[in-house]
């Protein structure tokens, strides 16, 4: 989740200023991946690049650039944009033993950078994927390039604007989108001389949230919705049961009340996992058969145990449901070996089976 986005251009939006910390490479262990953001702003945190002494001398080194800028409107909204390359390595100096080395990047962020804020976030919303291309100051401590380039954003699916590009950016992209199946692994590259002026750096937003249809607002339902609201999933929360909803959710959480729950099933994209979870047998079951009807989706979990599980197996093979169909209900729902029947358990169980499904 880029939750650093919506901070950023809160904060910009306000007049002030923040220094986005990101991940540009690693070398051997590191505690984050490329890609990993951090944003610090005076009055708080929004991310992480992992913790440990690192995150806290970058934190450090953050809040030094902050109180360069100064407080003053008039400075804030002439800041340029000034990012810092720099290396660290993980051993003695950094009381860590990850033993290898990370290269983060410092960008001071302002008013100045609202426009590729605000365009970056539309398209987040949209779930269009996007790209940052950061270009400029070279290692902390050496001389800056006199004109850094300002932050460009670009929408991955846009053809044209990316066969604009110069031929060594396209290359770079390219091995970016086929780094796996559906998107890079690490959704940031650093290219070009690291040493100096001339390196830059595609900061590419992750995939977007797995698309989660939950059906059941129940003590396990409940409790695995708190768990969701910290994961990079976005939840369609299906009930008939209005005061079974709590008074507030996650911006992610998306509440659907309603007395045909069974319906919603065809509105889910293909891709979506779902989690079923209700308090009523027969709605299970018809939900069960919409499921596995579609065969579009990427989980299916059914709460209940395994005599549940043989029961709707020959009530669904009496409807015409195949059994290569069946096959993909994953009943009992969640991963195997934590034992327990506490609510918040059983959610802990299906959180990690759905990580595991990503």
């Amino acid at each position: 989740m880029n939750d650093w986005l919506e901070s950023a251009l809160a904060l910009a939006q306000q007049g002030q200023a923040a220094v986005l910390v990101t991940v540009a490479a690693t070398t051997g262990s590191a505690p984050r991946e490329a890609g990993a953001h951090l944003l610090v702003g005076a009055g708080g945190l929004s991310g992480s690049i992992g913790g440990g002494h690192l995150e806290y001398q970058a934190i450090q080194q953050a809040r030094r650039m902050l109180a360069q800028a100064g407080t003053a409107t008039e400075a804030l909204s002439s800041l340029p944009p000034t990012p810092q390359l720099q290396r660290f390595a993980l051993g003695a100096s950094l009381g860590q033993c990850c033993g290898g080395a990370v290269r983060l990047l410092f960008e001071r962020l302002g008013p100045p950078d609202l426009a590729w804020l605000q365009q970056a976030l539309q398209w987040q919303r949209c779930g269009v994927r996007w790209c940052r291309v950061v270009q400029g100051a070279g290692m902390a401590g050496q001389d800056a390039m006199r004109e850094p380039m300002p932050v460009r954003v670009l929408a991955l699916d846009d053809t044209a604007a990316l066969h604009g590009l110069p031929a060594a950016l396209q290359q770079a992209l390219a091995s970016l989108q086929v780094a796996s199946g559906e998107g890079p692994a690490d959704p940031a590259l650093l290219f070009g001389p690291q040493s100096g002026t001339g390196w830059t750096l595609l900061d590419c937003a992750p995939q977007p949230p797995m698309p989660v249809w939950l059906f059941g607002a129940g003590h396990v339902g409940r409790a695995l919705v708190r768990i969701l609201a910290g994961l990079p999933m976005r939840v369609s929360w299906v009930d008939s049961r209005i005061e079974a909803f709590p008074a507030q959710v996650a911006p992610h959480i998306q509440v659907c009340c309603t007395d045909t729950p069974e319906d919603e099933v065809g509105a889910a994209p293909p891709g979506a996992a779902f989690v079923v979870l209700t308090h009523d047998h027969a709605l299970d079951f018809e939900l069960s058969r919409r499921i596995l009807a579609r065969g579009d989706f990427r989980f299916f979990g059914l709460i209940g145990s395994q005599t549940k599980r043989l029961s709707f197996t020959q009530r669904l093979r009496a409807r015409g449901v195949d059994d290569a169909q069946i096959a993909r209900m994953t009943c009992p729902v969640g991963v195997a070996g934590i034992e327990g029947k506490e609510p918040e358990v059983i959610a802990v169980a299906i959180a990690a089976q759905l990580l595991q499904s990503r």
